[in-house]
């Protein structure tokens, strides 16, 4: 009982470490970068990109050293059961992308457009479609869920509607979050937490990080294809 307490603690500590890295970081860069006398602003969008791809892959490089063990563990037994896995809970992304398409469909009607954030995605898409794969469906699925998900699992996994609704919330708001120009962009919230509450469902269900991450990378990658599709038919 005394070990479990422990180990329940060092969770929440490395939990709340990767949290504030996380939301931290971007003030560290900006400081490195005016330390080094770099501005941003004089430099080319896809040099601007590579920086902000770096900065992503350091952050998760570093959060996953935080969970490493969780991870690996987590790992082989998911790839050991992939299949299984799959099968189970291919059809809660199903589920989850059904809601976010009505969700956005309807505001597309209230607010006459898309979410700030996916209009600024679709604008980094054009600039470099590789880097932008790249941050989104390799980077973004496991950064975002070990953030969203395993961070705030550990600290209140053991309650699980607290759990789905908190992380789906926060997901949802980071998403948003210095996007909002007029109070309907608020709204997006609720199509952003739609996924993530779903991620979160199936992580409490499975107890392995790699099923959200998977059906996240499955979100990403759809999404980036539809938006390629697109691209081509101009």
């Amino acid at each position: 009982m005394v070990e479990e307490k422990e180990n329940n603690k060092k969770n929440i500590i490395k939990s709340i470490l990767a949290i504030i890295i996380y939301f931290s970081g971007s003030t560290v860069l900006l400081f490195i970068l005016d330390f080094l006398h770099i501005n941003l602003n004089k430099l080319s969008k896809t040099n601007v990109f590579l920086i902000e791809t770096i900065y992503e892959l350091t952050i998760l490089l570093i959060v996953f050293f935080i969970f490493k063990d969780t991870i690996i563990k987590n790992a082989k037994i998911y790839f050991k059961y992939i299949k299984g896995f799959m099968r189970r809970y291919i059809k809660y992304w199903l589920i989850s992308l059904g809601i976010t398409y009505v969700c956005n469909l309807i505001l597309f009607f209230i607010t006459k457009g898309i979410a700030n954030n996916e209009e600024a995605v679709r604008k980094l898409f054009d600039i470099n479609p590789v880097i932008m794969i790249i941050l989104g469906c390799v980077i973004a699925p496991i950064l975002e869920e070990l953030i969203f998900r395993l961070s705030i699992f550990k600290i209140i996994g053991k309650y699980k509607y607290a759990f789905i609704i908190v992380s789906g919330l926060l997901f949802g708001g980071a998403h948003i979050i210095g996007q909002i120009k007029v109070a309907t962009d608020i709204l997006y919230i609720i199509p952003y937490s739609v996924p993530g509450m779903v991620f979160a469902y199936t992580l409490y269900d499975s107890n392995n990080i790699c099923v959200p991450i998977s059906l996240h990378f499955i979100n990403n990658s759809f999404a980036f294809l539809l938006q390629i599709i697109v691209a081509l038919g101009k």
